[in-house]
This record gives C-alpha cells, sequence and structure tokens, in this order.
C-alpha cells in the first residue's frame, strides 16, 4: 500500500509539474510566446509613450525621457536581478528546511537591493550636474 500512493503522489506531482518530463519544444512555446507578448506590449508602450510626448511636450520631452529610459532599464534589471534571484535562493533553502539559511538570505537580498538602489541615485546625483551642461537641451529646461 505505501509504495502503491507514494507511485500516485509522484504521478501527481509529474501531472502538476511538467518541466521535467515534457518535451522541450511544447515547454518552450508554453512559457517563451507570453514572455515575447509581453516584450512586445512593452515596446508598443514605449512607441505610443513617446508619440503622446513629442506631441504634448515636444522635442524637449522626447529628450529628457530618453536620457531616463536607460537609468530605468538599469534600475529595473538590477531589482529583477536581486528579487528573483534572492527568491529562488530563499524557497531553495525553506524546501531543504533550512529556515535560519533562507532568513539570512533574505535579509542579504534586501540589503543588497537597497544599497543598489542607493548607489544608482548617488551616482546619479553625482553626474547630474556635469550632464546638464554637456547637454545643450537640459540648460533650456531652466530659464
Amino acid at each position: 500500500m505505501g509504495k502503491s500512493n507514494q507511485s500516485t503522489q509522484e504521478i501527481n506531482s509529474q501531472a502538476q509539474n511538467p518541466l521535467g518530463t515534457a518535451p522541450v519544444g511544447g515547454l518552450i512555446a508554453k512559457f517563451a510566446i507570453p514572455a515575447i507578448i509581453s516584450m512586445l506590449v512593452n515596446a508598443l508602450y514605449n512607441i505610443v509613450d513617446q508619440i503622446f510626448i513629442g506631441q504634448g511636450v515636444g522635442m524637449l520631452g522626447n529628450a529628457a525621457t530618453n536620457i531616463a529610459f536607460p537609468v530605468t532599464t538599469i534600475s529595473t534589471a538590477a531589482a529583477l536581478l536581486l528579487g528573483i534571484g534572492g527568491a529562488s535562493n530563499y524557497n531553495l533553502e525553506m524546501g531543504a528546511g533550512k529556515e535560519h539559511k533562507a532568513s539570512e538570505i533574505a535579509g542579504s537580498a534586501l540589503t543588497t537591493l537597497v544599497i543598489t538602489g542607493v548607489s544608482v541615485a548617488a551616482i546619479i546625483l553625482l553626474f547630474l550636474h556635469p550632464l546638464h551642461f554637456q547637454l545643450p537641451f537640459l540648460s533650456s529646461l531652466h530659464r
């Protein structure tokens, strides 16, 4: 009875989590296509956003958003890197029953995220004034 119950649990586990048994092509389609659609929607949003900013604010608005876009991308990438990486390691340790180690990982991830955010903000503030005088359109914003 014990082996039968264990086999049933393994079959149910495989049915719920097909990552180890399903064909790779089907898995790629299942997970990559929604990600690609998400990226296309994001790109379309950015294009439409630039059109509206250009019509409403003008060339200076487009310039300002194009200057800020890489900073936004870098900040988002750092947040995703640390958030997803920390969450993955946290979940692995919790699954192994190592709650203290998982707590340390979560604390380290959060601390690193805060330090990274403060560092990016400090770098931006450090170079904001020199950048202001290097780019002529920025000086026209402060009339």
